[in-house]
């Protein structure tokens, strides 16, 4: 028995394994399958570490996935997911603010009509605006000699005409809309791209970037829109104050009698009071004549 007993536990593993039960003494049955079951379960991890680590091309132990090979490209599927999703996002976005872009250019473009359709108006045609100290036409040379004073005479009559610096606001607006246009269309162009040829950490540095430089961008066109909001916010109402300050001594261009024929407009817009009306001019009578000294 003993002789038995010690012949399997320093028998080979695949002698072991191909030994018939019936072969072995019923006392030694249980020893026989717990050896049997060592050696298997043995074997079994092996296999399990081999197909793991990617020494065996056999999938006998793992599931769908636990390989080396499955994680790897599972990982690269996963990553090209999120990259296309990273990049679909930044399309999302860049169509959304080239939208708003639009619209907000619309808006300029309205503004800076209505500006040059109520331009002072040279008897030639020329549109021309005050500067603050003279007058300049639409190409920005500055007037002299009577377009000069015809421009002042006519600002005289409507002193509530666009000034240059009006004017000039919208065109700057216009020049930066279309350079943010231009930076957010390129944008979109590269976010169009599918990736191939980079590597995983390439992609991610990319769709960082991407969506770093999208965000500055809105944030750009957001403070280009508070900016101009607040500044439309503290222009005063000047047809309110103008009508308030100075429609009561205001005859129009003509004038009138105990009345100016151009009222301080500058002033009434700046909440300030007007200049005093001129004297009214009382006809002489018999009751208010002096009488001769004789």
């Amino acid at each position: 028995m003993t002789g038995a007993e010690d012949d399997i536990e320093t028998m080979s593993e695949d002698k072991l394994l191909s030994l018939p039960s019936g072969s072995v003494p019923p006392g030694l049955l249980t020893l026989l399958w717990s050896r049997h079951a060592d050696i298997l379960h043995q074997r079994s991890f092996d296999e399990y570490n081999r197909e793991l680590s990617g020494a065996s091309s056999r999938h006998l132990m793992l599931y769908p996935g636990q390989s080396i090979e499955d994680k790897r490209r599972i990982e690269e599927q996963e990553q090209r997911r999120r990259y296309a999703e990273a990049m679909l996002d930044v399309r999302r976005r860049s169509d959304r603010l080239l939208a708003d872009i639009e619209f907000r250019e619309r808006e300029v473009e309205k503004r800076r009509q209505e500006i040059e359709d109520r331009a002072l108006r040279l008897h030639d045609g020329r549109r021309v605006y005050f500067d603050g100290t003279g007058y300049r036409d639409e190409t920005g040379r500055v007037l002299s000699g009577s377009d000069a004073t015809e421009a002042d005479v006519l600002h005289r009559e409507r002193p509530d005409a666009p000034t240059w610096q009006e004017r000039q606001k919208t065109i700057d607006e216009q020049a930066e809309l279309e350079r943010l246009r231009q930076k957010v269309l390129k944008e979109k162009q590269s976010a169009a791209a599918d990736g191939q040829g980079l590597s995983a950490p390439e992609k991610e540095q990319r769709s960082r970037g991407a969506q770093a430089r999208m965000s500055s961008y809105e944030q750009e066109f957001n403070a280009q829109v508070k900016a101009e909001h607040d500044a439309m916010a503290k222009v005063p109402d000047v047809a309110t104050a103008y009508a308030d300050a100075s429609l009561d001594d205001y005859a129009g261009p003509a004038g009138g009698e105990g009345k100016s024929s151009a009222p301080d407009f500058a002033r009434a817009a700046a909440g300030l009071p007007t200049a005093d009306k001129t004297p009214e001019i009382v006809p002489a009578t018999a009751a208010n004549t002096p009488k001769a000294s004789v």
